[in-house]
């Protein structure tokens, strides 16, 4: 199922096998990858600190080098997620060409809700950068909360303007331009899941 909320915002329920879902949390679950060290927000002043702090994986990103680093834990499950993305970019957007940039899991426990923010660079006077993002968890409960949230500005004090619940298996689709956060899990003992790509469209 498509939901449509404007050409910028696309979600997308039901298109991942169970199967696979299951498989990519059980990984993410049992990976001895994780650190504490998804950031974002500066505070002002000396040395800048990020306003919060969440867990993450980093999968693949190129390097200064311009060799990409690729997680070798998980070079099995990132081949399968390329997979995916040549699938589902094909498939729903034909005449496009995406170049991925990165590739992370992002982890949040209790407490640890993101800020409002962008995934955008400008190239060429152009906003150029699509989010792709899956909700990775297989099991979820609606009162456990983490929804992703459209705001209408940058930092702590922007406003939700669009609330869309965690669905597993749910897949959205978002220009980079939108700024969006995630919350945080409501219950103990749970962490929220999801793996983005950000892509730049060429």
């Amino acid at each position: 199922m498509q939901l449509v909320k404007g050409k910028d915002l696309i979600i997308y329920d039901d298109i991942l096998d169970k199967k696979w879902l299951f498989h990519l949390d059980n990984e993410l679950d049992n990976s001895e990858s994780w650190g504490f060290n998804c950031s974002g927000g500066l505070r002002t002043g000396y040395p800048p600190k990020p306003l919060y702090r969440f867990w993450g994986i980093t999968l693949f990103k190129p390097t200064d080098e311009h060799i990409p680093f690729i997680n070798n834990t998980h070079e099995g499950l990132i081949n399968e997620l390329f997979k995916f993305l040549d699938h589902f970019t094909q498939e729903h957007f034909p005449e496009e060409k995406f170049l991925p940039h990165i590739l992370h899991c992002n982890g949040q426990t209790i407490g640890q809700d993101g800020d409002a923010h962008q995934d955008m660079t400008i190239k060429n006077g152009k906003d150029c950068n699509y989010t792709l993002m899956i909700m990775v968890n297989n099991n979820w409960k609606k009162e456990w909360g983490g929804e992703f949230e459209i705001m209408d500005d940058l930092g702590p004090d922007a406003n939700t303007i669009d609330s869309i619940e965690y669905v597993p298996g749910r897949v959205i689709w978002f220009n980079g331009k939108l700024s969006h956060r995630g919350l945080a899990p409501l219950a103990p003992n749970v962490l929220r899941k999801t793996i983005v790509f950000k892509l730049e469209k060429l």
